[in-house]
């Protein structure tokens, strides 16, 4: 019993580094910023359609009529401010989940606007994670106004396991999808995934755009997609294994995020946060990626004057 409690202990609560949560979060802030305030005018247009359209969804699906363009540029305007404090990590305590939950209610707001965009959910359950954690002791405003821990603790292990867990979740709950479909197994046959292939390629033709030429060469090779149907069910299903040993877990993520790229190449869709290989950053030393950033960070790390006079007046 006491080894399967101490398994249990470094599973979901491993000591690390509070700089790595800490890169996690700039690195999902600042694709956030980017992401909302590249659509900022779309964002505006979809809110000023026609009521008629309006099916809340999400965080908003009590919501009997959408809001004025008013308040809702309001919204926007108020989430990038705090999206820029989460980044900075500026008060995280308070602006941590104030951002966590606007970018909620934005993004699930402007998804009841006749499309869901389900590519969101990743980048949303993340930065919740992120928001309502221990996320910016490091790297941050708060670190170097005030003095917070620095050395390893199991406090920041496991919102970043959480964040594994969210993550294989949504891919294990993907793979679930398909065989609860009426194929079934089937589906990892090939003619499915052929066909889906091949109806996108025809919808993009008719509708103006350019299908990738990739997907005209293999629809011959019928194979070829039985071998990416059995890859794929491996990873979706597999992905659970990937939170019970570090190292699986980035051979795992680094077969999903070539999976993104497969699916960009063959069908020309773009999942964002997963083609940044952001949704797989908490399963790899995230810290290690500031290297090049290594003088500028050590400075916002350093310990503010006021905070050591007030630690030694302590």
């Amino acid at each position: 019993m006491n080894a399967l409690k101490s398994w249990m202990d470094s599973l979901w609560f491993p000591a690390m580094p509070s700089k790595r949560i800490a890169a996690i979060r700039i690195a999902a802030g600042l694709f956030a910023l980017w992401y909302v305030a590249q659509r900022y005018s779309m964002f505006l247009g979809v809110a000023a359609t026609e009521p008629f359209y309006f099916k809340p969804v999400g965080a908003v699906w009590w919501m009997r009529e959408p809001v004025g363009t008013g308040l809702f540029e309001i919204l926007m305007v108020a989430t990038l401010v705090l999206n820029l404090a989460f980044i900075a990590g500026w008060k995280h305590r308070l602006t941590g989940p104030a951002f966590a939950l606007l970018l909620l209610v934005l993004l699930s707001y402007r998804n009841s606007w006749t499309m869901i965009y389900h590519s969101d959910n990743a980048m949303v359950l993340q930065i919740l994670i992120l928001g309502f954690t221990r996320a910016a002791d490091a790297w941050s405003v708060d670190a170097w106004l005030r003095s917070l821990p620095a050395a390893a603790h199991w406090r920041y292990g496991w919102p970043v396991q959480l964040i594994c867990a969210v993550t294989a979740a949504s891919y294990f709950l993907a793979g679930w999808a398909k065989l609860a479909g009426d194929l079934g197994w089937n589906w990892v046959l090939g003619d499915s995934l052929r066909s889906q292939v091949a109806a996108d390629a025809i919808r993009k033709i008719l509708l103006g755009e350019s299908a990738p030429q990739l997907a005209f060469f293999l629809y011959e090779h019928l194979w070829i997609f039985t071998a990416i149907g059995i890859v794929s069910m491996i990873v979706e299903l597999g992905a659970p294994l990937a939170l019970l040993n570090r190292r699986l877990g980035m051979f795992w993520a680094l077969n999903a995020w070539a999976m993104h790229w497969g699916i960009l190449f063959i069908m020309d869709i773009t999942f964002r946060y997963q083609l940044a290989g952001l949704i797989f950053l908490a399963f790899f030393p995230a810290e290690r990626l500031a290297a090049p950033f290594r003088w500028f960070l050590a400075q916002v790390g350093r310990e503010h004057p006021a905070a050591q006079g007030a630690g030694g007046a302590a």
